[in-house]
């Protein structure tokens, strides 16, 4: 992301477009840190809890979610992210907050999307759109003027935005990981929890809350449940689809990242996980391994982890170092099921 990043800023670096003028208001959307927002009062927006405390380690303020105010901002800078329609959205919402006169700057990697981002810009009524290249990664750029295409803009803003799913059974959005169906893993990590959990327990990686509500809905001896996610859409939308059960138990959707210590998160039960993965990618498979020991120190003396994984991926190591006893209680269909106890 830090090279996308260096290409979003290139033209600003070689002169290829004015800088913001002194005083302007400028805006990044999906921001990571570059040195070039020092040199510019820009207003930071990211949804995703490591690149937003990235952000706030080197003292930036950083906000969760889109602004509202339409039409405040000199200069828009987008990071656009892999997901086509997603990417439509911000582009969209990036407009609306642009003065007229304004610019607007979008960049992606060659592999993400980012030849398309051109075209993009010309469909929704940019004139004059440019671009450059660095990094492997493409930043194309064009100034707000009237022409822009009310009906794309609506269109796009719609088709990216929440909306009903699963026959309106839940709210989701486009860019949240499977964000319009039910995710395989977890369906098949449902068909191996118990259905008498009691106390207090976690969902950890909740998403937008499939897991969460099937819990709720099959445990009515749940007192507590813990839902925490990297990213804030899903954490809000968790939060709001939740609301629709009607289940005694306390509820509570945080935004972190659970690849880092939650100290105040001790004590629980139990809980269940699919952590985020993609297949082949060391880094993922850490990613995984630093949920796991979140959640064996979140969880009281005999508390239980009900996992699903990749069955490509390597988790039963740590899981027999960090739990006193750990079954594969399930494998098929390319995904495997640990119960492992502390």
């Amino acid at each position: 992301m830090k090279d996308i990043t260096a290409t979003l800023f290139y033209p600003l670096e070689k002169g290829l477009i004015p800088p913001p003028e002194q005083g302007a208001q400028n805006l990044f959307l999906n921001a990571v840190y570059d040195d070039a927002i020092e040199n510019y009062h820009v207003v930071l927006q990211q949804y995703f809890k490591p690149y937003a405390y990235d952000l706030q380690s080197r003292g930036c303020a950083v906000a969760s979610d889109l602004p509202q105010n339409e039409e405040s901002f000199d200069t828009v800078f987008i990071l656009a992210p892999k997901n086509k329609t997603e990417t439509q959205y911000l582009i969209a919402q990036g407009t609306k907050l642009l003065r007229g006169g304004g610019v607007l700057m979008c960049a992606a990697s060659n592999n993400a999307g980012g030849n398309r981002l051109k075209g993009f810009m010309a469909e929704l009524g940019f004139e004059d759109v440019e671009e450059t290249s660095k990094n492997k990664a493409r930043v194309v750029w064009a100034q707000k003027d009237a022409g822009i295409n009310g009906a794309v803009l609506e269109n796009w803003s719609e088709a990216g935005a929440e909306q009903e799913i699963l026959d309106g059974k839940f709210g989701s959005m486009p860019g949240l990981f499977g964000w319009d169906k039910i995710d395989t893993g977890s369906e098949i990590l449902t068909q191996h929890l118990p259905s008498d959990l009691t106390g207090s327990g976690a969902d950890f990686g909740c998403g937008w809350g499939y897991l969460s509500d099937f819990l709720l809905q099959h445990n009515l001896g749940i007192e507590a449940l813990t839902c925490i996610d990297a990213d804030y859409r899903a954490v809000k939308l968790c939060q709001k689809n939740l609301k629709r059960l009607d289940h005694p138990a306390q509820t509570r959707c945080f935004w972190e990242d659970l690849t880092k210590p939650m100290v105040s998160l001790q004590g629980l039960d139990w809980i269940v996980m699919n952590p985020p993965f993609h297949e082949g990618k060391q880094s993922d498979a850490d990613i995984g391994k630093a949920f796991i020991h979140t959640a064996h120190n979140s969880l009281r003396s005999e508390g239980k982890l009900w996992m699903v994984a990749n069955a490509r991926l390597p988790y039963e190591r740590i899981l027999e170092e960090e739990f006193k006893t750990c079954r594969k209680i399930f494998e098929g269909g390319g995904f495997k099921v640990f119960c492992a106890v502390k």
